[in-house]
């Protein structure tokens, strides 16, 4: 009676439905404790023990915890306890003969379940306190942190990307201002960060582009995402919808073009001093036969070292995108140039392209590695091939913007031209989707352009006469 007594006082009746779902996974546990000792005092401890559960988890989802409920979760450390004592008093009984062996055995086996039982109970309202704790004191900020370690450990996303969430969610928090809980976060406040995005200019006066909005949106959903993983009270992330974009277009060059551009770097002089003349010629001919070659991203190229690749086969693997890995080729030209820019370079610098130019100073910095500082070599930057593929586009006399990505979509643009399957070159450009590969190909199907010539205005007529496809009588 002494377990009734304890329990009689933190008992009330269920009230709200609502509760009752939230608090369900907790509350069933005890409820099965009323399976095991019917028609006994144990049956009223295990009945009252599931009101009284009801009604603390009840309190805690509705944010009226009292200190009756920490009382509550005492008592249930005290009757874990005593369970775990209560075979001393059955192994007495037994030594009396208060009972026989075969009571002692089903006993004791209850007495375990039991035990095991409210143990789970009591570590699910813990639990749910915790849950309940974490959601009222933990800010975004630190769940921003978290995320990131997730992107980092878990999803085993690269350090750029872990930086480009970063700053878009940085972005977000900032503009949420005090309002810094996840419940915080909701339908109505993203309209209006959408607006205030849309709203936004950069340092040169100009609005946000509107994939550049969607970033922005992607990174929220994906922290939403990982919120609702860690059942996390906030929006739901399918809410947020990516505004429709127009159908992305494809810069490319092709032609007697291509061919000027890649044959500018050996009639161009640089500026440079004499001796470090050659070294640039034959560095930037090699880049750009590289580029065209093999399609590379420019963040791929200047990650190269020269074991990557062997000039006796005409392929090497990359580690790209994602760090997912694939294959690429060389053409003989690139083959070619690379071998003659490196033979004729003398320094130990390990990466496949330097930059030869005195006034970016030595090859070498210092950087911090596992907690260590130390010397280390660089190689040529992205902002640099930038620069030198513009240079060459105007020395060729190509009028419209050219990039290094350029390039790349040139090289698909040529591969599909001339009869490549949209998969290969899927594999070849490292694309996960299809979907990414699919812009190449209305600027690619040389058979419409047939297709048109051969079957529209069959049976055209000016002034009585019969008009073939090329304007001629017939």
């Amino acid at each position: 009676m002494f377990l009734l007594n304890i329990l009689g006082g933190y008992t009330q009746d269920y009230h709200d439905l609502l509760v009752w779902k939230k608090s369900h996974e907790f509350t069933l546990l005890a409820y099965r404790l009323t399976n095991y000792f019917p028609k006994n005092e144990l049956y009223g401890m295990s009945s009252q023990l599931r009101r009284a559960s009801i009604s603390v988890v009840a309190n805690i989802v509705e944010g009226r915890g009292k200190k009756t409920d920490r009382d509550f979760l005492r008592f249930l450390y005290i009757a874990n306890g005593s369970l775990d004592e209560s075979r001393c008093f059955l192994e007495l009984s037994l030594d009396l003969e208060f009972i026989n062996k075969e009571q002692f055995d089903f006993i004791d086996k209850k007495r375990v379940e039991v035990g095991y039982l409210l143990y789970k109970l009591i570590y699910s309202i813990q639990k749910a306190l915790l849950a309940l704790y974490n959601s009222m004191t933990k800010t975004l900020n630190n769940y921003l942190t978290e995320f990131l370690e997730h992107l980092e450990i878990e999803r085993n996303r690269s350090e750029k990307t872990i930086q480009n969430y970063h700053f878009y969610l940085s972005r977000f928090l900032d503009w949420q201002g005090t309002s810094n809980k996840p419940s915080d976060i909701t339908a109505e406040a993203v309209r209006k960060y959408r607006l205030w995005l849309n709203r936004l200019v950069d340092v040169h006066g100009e609005p946000l582009k509107k994939n550049t909005q969607n970033y922005h949106l992607i990174s929220l959903r994906s922290f939403l995402k990982y919120l609702a993983k860690r059942d996390v009270k906030t929006l739901v992330p399918e809410k947020i919808e990516l505004m429709r974009m127009p159908d992305r277009e494809v810069s490319f060059i092709e032609g007697i073009d291509i061919q000027k551009l890649l044959e500018a770097p050996l009639k161009i002089n640089t500026g440079a001093d004499n001796a470090a003349l050659p070294l640039i010629k034959h560095r930037d001919k090699a880049i750009l036969e590289l580029l065209f070659s093999s399609g590379l991203r420019v963040s791929e190229l200047t990650k190269l070292q020269k074991d990557d690749i062997n000039l006796e086969k005409d392929e090497f693997s990359i580690r790209g995108k994602g760090k997912k890995t694939r294959v690429v080729f060389l053409s003989e030209q690139a083959k070619y140039w690379i071998g003659k820019y490196l033979k004729i370079r003398k320094d130990l610098n390990p990466n496949m392209f330097v930059s030869h130019d005195k006034r970016a100073g030595s090859q070498r910095e210092v950087k911090s590695k596992n907690g260590q500082m130390e010397e280390v070599y660089r190689g040529i930057t992205p902002r640099s091939v930038q620069r030198l593929v513009q240079r060459y586009a105007k020395v060729a006399g190509i009028t419209k913007p050219v990039t290094p990505h350029t390039l790349r979509h040139s090289y698909a643009t040529d591969l599909l031209q001339n009869g490549a399957d949209i998969r290969s070159v899927q594999a070849m450009l490292g694309h996960s989707s299809i979907t990414t590969t699919q812009i190449y190909t209305h600027v690619t199907d040389k058979g419409l352009k047939d297709v048109h010539k051969k079957f529209h205005g069959k049976k055209r007529e000016i002034n009585g006469k019969k008009i073939d496809n090329k304007g001629k009588n017939k």
